[in-house]
């Protein structure tokens, strides 16, 4: 999720060289040296970091320790304030801090490893993205944490090479000389079974997609490292009670009789309950194992939760009758509060359609999470907004409420949002919710709801009638 911080504070630390790193095997880069940097040094991994940012923070010490440690093998890792250089991070798209880059040859390409980034996460992938592209052998390597692409053929193609060399964190690519038969990529994935690239192709682009199409297992481990491969595909969350370790012996079996009947449709993983068992929480509102989990879209807030029977035949009926329609989304949800009688109303996700989708009343809500800089600093001048329209009797029009993004689902699917604080408004008696993408003061809001309230004339009047009754101090 991308967070727009913004901490005055720390803009004395930078002036002062407080920050960045102390640790000379760090480069620091500016706007005006980044470009002949990255000409100069061939193989470059890029920070983008923000003074005010506390995961850029927590990342510092194993950035620098990943920097001692690569000193020599001609890797430089280096970072850039995104906030100072907003030139260069508008070049490359970044829109979250920290965001980790890898430079090799000019050629960019995104760090997708382990998250967050640990020494050894980052020392291992670097590793890989600096060996031989592809590794002429006649007897390759098994799998390992990565699939292993194996092109068996007379020569070594072009196409091949090229994928490989945009590819090389993704796979390891290795080159079988085969005169005797037909040219061949096979892929395969650790304890799986190896697939064959039907109709061979000596295509850069029809390669990279082959191997898009499996990069993800079977049967997959789903932890901070292999988040990335699931992105955006269907996927289904395993989890079991206990140490992986014995979890995966015991289950393994009857979850890749599971991943093969819907191969082709979803992906299936095992997580470890113990170590994640807080992000579960938060992320899938599941804290009671075993479970499965079913989510259209990974990292989607649609997900369908099963408590049932976990054999391969009750969960596979389970994924079909979520397909067909037949299963009940779950949503995660808080309590609802027992008093609610604060100028700014607080929803929860069993409440929201009753709250927030009214026929007599316009509801602004604010969608935040407590930790966030920005809802914080939000948060006053929400409050006078509400105040604001509690002092001139407008409650009777107009709702301002809010809800926790982090401890609820929000069960519209057109109240989608990827940051904190996202604010919607909803007209009396519509379904269309509105994103309010204006000023962040009281007046701003306030000025804004005036020119999208359904209840305009409604507003006039009662603003009048209390005018008249006495004198009250405008925002």
């Amino acid at each position: 999720m991308s967070l727009n911080r913004a901490l005055v504070l720390f803009s004395l630390l930078v002036a002062a060289n407080a920050w960045p790193f102390s640790s000379t095997s760090v480069v620091t880069l500016t706007s005006s040296s980044f470009d002949s940097h990255i000409r100069a040094n061939g193989k470059t991994m890029v920070e983008f970091y923000a003074p005010w940012c506390g995961h850029c923070k927590k990342l510092e010490p194993a950035y620098e320790e990943a920097a001692a440690a690569l000193l020599g093998q001609g890797v430089v890792l280096a970072k850039i304030d995104g906030s100072l250089a907003k030139d260069v991070a508008a070049r490359f798209g970044i829109e979250n801090y920290p965001s980790l880059l890898w430079f090799e040859g000019g050629r960019k390409s995104d760090y997708d490893g382990e998250q967050p980034p640990t020494a050894a996460a980052l020392i291992e992938w670097v590793g890989n993205a600096i060996r031989p592209p592809v590794i002429e052998t006649a007897s390759p390597a098994a799998p390992g944490k990565l699939p292993r692409m194996v092109l068996h053929a007379p020569e070594l193609y072009e196409g091949f090479s090229d994928a490989a060399k945009v590819n090389r964190t993704s796979a390891v690519w290795y080159f079988v000389k085969d005169t005797t038969g037909n040219p061949k990529v096979v892929l395969q994935h650790k304890g799986e079974e190896p697939i064959k690239m039907t109709n061979y192709v000596a295509d850069q682009d029809v390669i990279m997609a082959f191997l898009s199409d499996h990069a993800a297992p079977l049967l997959g481990k789903l932890d901070g490292e292999t988040f990335s491969l699931y992105s955006g595909k269907p996927l289904i969350w395993s989890l079991f009670p206990g140490d992986i370790a014995a979890v995966e012996a015991e289950y393994r079996p009857m979850l890749m009789e599971v991943a093969e009947k819907l191969a082709g449709k979803y992906c299936v993983t095992f997580t470890d309950t113990v170590k994640f068992k807080d992000n579960i929480d938060g992320m899938l509102g599941v804290d009671q194992f075993p479970a499965i989990v079913v989510q259209p879209k990974a990292g989607a807030k649609t997900k369908f939760v099963y408590t049932g029977d976990m054999t391969a035949s009750a969960i596979v009926r389970f994924v079909e009758e979520v397909d067909a329609g037949k299963v009940a989304r779950s949503f995660k949800s808080e309590l609802e509060p027992t008093s609610n009688d604060r100028p700014v109303r607080v929803v929860v996700s069993n409440t929201f359609h009753k709250e927030v989708f009214v026929e007599t009343k316009d509801v602004f809500i604010e969608i935040y999470a407590p930790w966030c800089g920005s809802c914080k600093k939000l948060q006053p001048e929400y409050l006078k907004l509400a105040k604001y329209v509690q002092q001139w009797e407008l409650g009777e029009f107009i709702t301002i409420a809010k809800i926790d993004g982090t401890a609820n689902d929000i069960p519209v699917a057109t109240m989608d949002y990827s940051s904190f604080p996202t604010l919607y408004f909803v007209r009396a008696g519509s379904d269309t919710p509105l994103k309010y993408q204006g000023e962040r003061t009281s007046k701003g809001m306030w000025a804004w709801i005036k020119d999208h309230t359904s209840r305009l004339e409604a507003v006039k009047k009662r603003l009048t009638a209390v005018k008249s009754r006495q004198k009250r101090k405008d925002l």
